[in-house]
């Protein structure tokens, strides 16, 4: 009858933990770790908390044969011990800068994927990426601010690839702490913070999801909340918007709807259909967004109206006008080219240096007029200031609004430089 192998003590696996932090401290594939858990394993125990290293002269082969020579765990500890041999014996499988032979591919793995995709398959599961909350200011009732349980960020710090994959979408990726909190990095974009109200979202109020839309390009909104963002993709825009309903009177969430070019003129319409199906992104020259949309094409101009999943042409713009930049604030659109600037807006008193009305307000179909001065920039009129508008030229500075007597129908003058400090 054979002899049983004696039982190893707690106290010299915790004594084999010390040797092993020193002797593998500059080695990769955590060799304490696996101590650890055979530990956890054999005696059913939490493993001692700070344990320090001890100087040894045990060199990495004396490791490997004390741990083979180990006998008396059951099944589970020994799958540790064994795991242990083979990464100090084989080297630890690395998860980036994995160097290949001659012929040999990349193993079949999660962590050999591109890290965008990498980071998509955890921002789906349960990955939380800030990792300081407050960055991203959340404005739910604190009982429903988040689904991320404490470990949640952990998942990151699982192999050098994932934590890769998450400072590459900090550096290179597009963040917004306005409403939606988003995050956007190679082409996927996920939202937090109940901008999602559909059935198909309800799940994941309160954590990120993922847009179903095409591969974002770029993220168009304004600096001020609840205003539509626009989604520039490579199969087109796609408008994120609002709808009131009546029944339940309240505001809810429509999915990004694919934005049309139909009802254009012929020239921007033929040219979104001319484009091939993954590059329609080529239709944006420039884009601006607030309650509407602003959109600069390479073969003339186009707007939307509040809410409208639709672009329209301007019917009183000149035909050969190309506009390369778009300009707009609360009351005022503005399309530039480098000789021409076609202006609209709120002018109930000559705020926009006319003396008539365009129209803004009463009529939803805007009235573009061309602007002589060079627009440089658009400033905000300031509280007390009256019924006024600059707009920054160079060398001075032009102000439309309410004009002095002598110069009737609210015309454009020149403001007196300042004198020098």
């Amino acid at each position: 009858m054979t002899a049983k192998a004696p039982e190893i003590s707690k106290d010299e696996l915790v004594e084999l933990y010390s040797i092993a932090s020193t002797v593998t401290r500059d080695l990769p594939g955590n060799i304490p770790g696996f101590l650890t858990a055979a530990y956890e394993a054999q005696f059913k125990a939490r493993f001692p908390k700070k344990i320090a290293a001890v100087e040894t002269d045990m060199s990495k082969s004396d490791l490997v044969a004390t741990l083979e020579a180990l006998k008396g765990f059951n099944p589970e500890a020994q799958a540790s011990i064994d795991r242990a041999c083979t990464v100090l014996t084989d080297g630890a499988a690395l998860s980036m800068n994995i160097e290949l032979k001659e012929g040999q591919g990349l193993p079949v793995a999660l962590h050999t994927l591109l890290q965008g995709t990498v980071w998509a398959i955890l921002m789906c599961g349960i990955a939380d990426p800030d990792f300081t909350p407050s960055k991203l200011r959340h404005r739910a009732p604190a009982r429903k601010r988040d689904q991320y349980t404490a470990k949640a960020r952990h998942l990151w710090f699982m192999c050098k690839k994932f934590y890769f994959a998450h400072q590459m979408s900090e550096k290179d990726g597009w963040q917004s702490a306005k409403w939606p909190c988003s995050r956007l990095y190679s082409g996927r974009l996920f939202v937090k913070e109940g901008h999602v109200q559909l059935p198909e979202y309800a799940h994941s109020y309160f954590k990120y999801t993922r847009v179903r839309v095409p591969a974002v390009l770029a993220v168009e909104m304004s600096a001020k909340p609840m205003d539509w963002p626009v989604l520039v993709t490579s199969k087109g825009l796609y408008l994120w918007s609002i709808a009131h309903n009546e029944d339940e009177g309240r505001n809810e969430d429509l999915a990004p709807r694919l934005m049309e070019f139909r009802h254009c003129n012929s020239a921007v319409a033929s040219f979104y259909d001319s484009l091939p199906v993954w590059h329609k992104n080529r239709i944006v020259v420039d884009l601006q967004v607030r309650k509407h949309a602003l959109l600069c094409t390479p073969v003339g101009a186009c707007f939307t109206l509040p809410g409208e999943p639709f672009f329209l042409t301007a019917h009183d713009m000149p035909p050969s006008f190309i506009p390369t930049k778009a300009r707009m604030t609360r009351y005022v659109d503005v399309f530039s080219s480098e000789t021409t600037h076609m202006i609209t807006g709120y002018n109930e008193r000559g705020e926009l240096g006319f003396g008539q009305q365009l129209g803004y307000r009463q009529d939803p179909v805007r009235h573009y007029k061309k602007f002589p001065p060079a627009v440089r920039g658009i400033c905000r009129r300031q509280p007390g200031a009256g019924l006024q508008r600059l707009c920054a030229r160079r060398p001075g500075v032009l102000r439309g609004g309410r004009a002095p007597v002598p110069r009737a129908r609210g015309a454009t003058h020149r403001v007196p430089p300042l004198p020098p400090p």
